[in-house]
């Protein structure tokens, strides 16, 4: 019996040591040997940390292969180990395949480990991350997809479809992180980069709500789209030295870079080649290192929100923020607010698309610090206005669609020479003619849905431009005070409806219910210029698309009515 005990024992232990994966002489351990199943149903948290604890022991690679992975906890990925999916490059929206990581942890608890924690001489590569349980229309917040902290840690060609937070780095003391090649989609936040004290790199990063647009993984463009520009914030930076932020994009959001204090610090370092798009605020700069910021080949577009703007550099902002070769267009209320101490400097940059609100906003709100502007071109009305709190300003060698306006409010404090001078303002007079879509409508305040200046042979005589409007458009024009006009509006209609009017704000209102080109006249009495220096004058219209309307024209706009002129005749 003693004996027959042993043999048994002896063959039991054989058995458990031929359960367990053989050492790895390259070092690469398969998940699957670990237990791992990949099947979309089975946790497989447990057996690839097993895999990630072996592979530990002497540094290597923990390979997932191709298949759906659930895990419902948090990985620790350890120093010297990579977790490497079957990916060479981020995937397209749709399907899911190769290495994927189906995640259902941390939801509701933002402050719950991450899928992904890395430390020393860690890596994730190649694997896309879905979170299964979360919902375009019942958006949860998620604890961060990714989480770094210590030297030499990176991510890379990693696929993000609906990450709430993506990649938290720091706010534990890390240097040297590498952020590569990872596209998707991130809800709340991008990146968040803090105590980094040596050279970070964040390269080729998109986040995109186009990422969860597709069916196979339950997405809609449309409420991703709404919740990520009034809640995403793409790239945020505490303290981070010698940052570097190259080639990186975001659609849409709500601050697209955002540079903070945190108790650790702030940021510098270099922004070459990003971008943002469909943006509140492209750039935010609330506190930044002295040496602070090197801006370089950025574009940069806002429009959604109550106050799009590209540029925010905010009060308690002294670092300098220097950007060169950049390019700004969307529909602005302006472009750039400068309200802190700073100096902030804009060189061979174009400007574009500012005042949608059409009050006479500038492209350059200048409120305090000090100013250099030269090389750019602005292409709109009042380029730039330079507050009576502004300490100095160096604005030189600028030129635009009509010349450049500036405005000096600073009583002798600003250097303004060789820059292309700005027509004098389109000025009220008794008998006033604008044509629309010509030189002389970037003197107007145009609001709405306007579309682009376009030539027109099709209006009348003498007219060589237009502009379509969307459905609901207004335009201002000067005005003597006190004065009674009559106002003759050349326009097309091309689609008939009660919804297409044109009439002057507080006073009269026509129906256009007749197609083609037509002259409408209106009265504009001296009770709607009483003691004012301009009128509005209002469109609305039922929109067509000539692409489905009037084929076959692939022209896929939303168009209302066409107008060619206004003109204001006193009586």
């Amino acid at each position: 019996m003693p004996y027959l005990a042993l043999l048994l024992s002896l063959i039991a232990a054989c058995s458990l040591a031929l359960a367990q994966p053989a050492p790895s002489p390259d070092g690469i351990y398969n998940a699957l040997d670990f237990g791992a199943k990949a099947d979309g149903k089975t946790d497989d948290t447990a057996a690839i940390q097993a895999a990630i604890n072996k592979a530990a022991e002497k540094g290597g690679q923990i390979h997932l292969p191709p298949g759906k992975y659930l895990v419902a906890g948090s990985l620790q990925v350890k120093p010297g180990v990579a977790v490497v999916g079957s990916a060479v490059a981020p995937q397209y929206i749709r399907p899911l395949l190769g290495t994927v990581v189906l995640a259902t942890g941390g939801r509701d608890k933002e402050d719950a480990l991450a899928l992904f924690e890395l430390g020393d001489s860690s890596a994730v590569q190649g694997l896309t991350v879905f979170y299964p349980d979360q919902k375009p229309t019942d958006i949860h917040p998620y604890s961060w997809t990714f989480h770094l902290q210590g030297g030499d840690n990176t991510v890379e060609n990693v696929t993000l479809i609906n990450s709430y937070n993506a990649i938290r780095i720091g706010p534990e003391a890390n240097v040297r992180h590498r952020i590569r090649s990872v596209y998707g989609c991130a809800l709340r936040r991008g990146i968040f980069v803090d105590n980094c004290s040596d050279i970070g790199r964040v390269e080729n990063v998109q986040f995109h709500c186009h990422w969860w647009s597709a069916p196979e993984v339950g997405g809609d463009w449309g409420p991703v789209f709404e919740y990520m520009w009034k809640n995403c914030e793409a790239f945020i930076f505490g303290r981070t030295d010698w940052e570097y932020i190259t080639n990186n994009f975001v659609f849409p959001v709500k601050i697209g870079y955002h540079f903070i204090g945190t108790p650790s610090g702030q940021c510098n370092g270099h922004v070459t080649a990003n971008g943002a798009d469909a943006a509140q605020v492209c750039v935010q700069v609330d506190e930044i290192q002295p040496m602070g910021l090197l801006i370089t080949n950025g574009q940069f577009v806002a429009f959604n929100g109550p106050d799009p703007t590209a540029i925010v550099i905010n009060e308690k902002c002294s670092g300098q923020v220097r950007l060169v070769n950049c390019n700004f267009w969307g529909s602005f209320h302006r472009i750039a607010a400068l309200k802190g101490s700073s100096f902030v400097g804009f060189s061979d940059c174009y400007f574009s698309g500012w005042d949608a609100v059409g009050t006479g906003l500038p492209a350059i709100d200048v409120q305090a610090g000090k100013l250099q502007i030269e090389g750019c071109s602005f292409v709109g009305r009042l380029g730039v206005r330079i507050g009576p709190k502004v300490q100095h300003a160096i604005v030189t060698g600028n030129n635009g669609s009509r010349g450049v306006r500036i405005e000096d409010l600073t009583g002798g404090k600003a250097i303004i020479r060789d820059n292309e001078p700005a027509p004098p303002p389109l000025a009220a007079s008794r008998h006033l003619t604008v044509n629309v879509g010509s030189e002389d409508d970037e003197e107007l305040s145009l609001l709405g849905d306007w579309q682009g200046a376009e030539s027109a042979g099709d209006g009348p005589p003498g007219t060589k431009t237009a502009r379509w409007t969307g459905a609901k458009c207004s335009l201002k024009l000067p005005a003597l005070p006190d004065t009674d006009y009559d106002l003759i509006v050349w326009l097309t209609v091309m689609k008939t409806s009660p919804d297409n009017t044109i009439s002057v704000a507080g006073g009269d209102t026509v129906k256009l219910d007749k197609l083609g080109l037509q002259q409408v006249s209106l009265h504009v009495p001296r009770t709607l210029t009483a003691g004012r220096n301009e009128i509005q004058v209002s469109f609305t219209a039922k929109t067509w698309v000539p692409k489905v309307d009037a084929p076959p024209s692939t022209d896929d706009r939303a168009l209302g009515l066409r107008v060619f002129s206004a003109e204001l005749i006193a009586r």
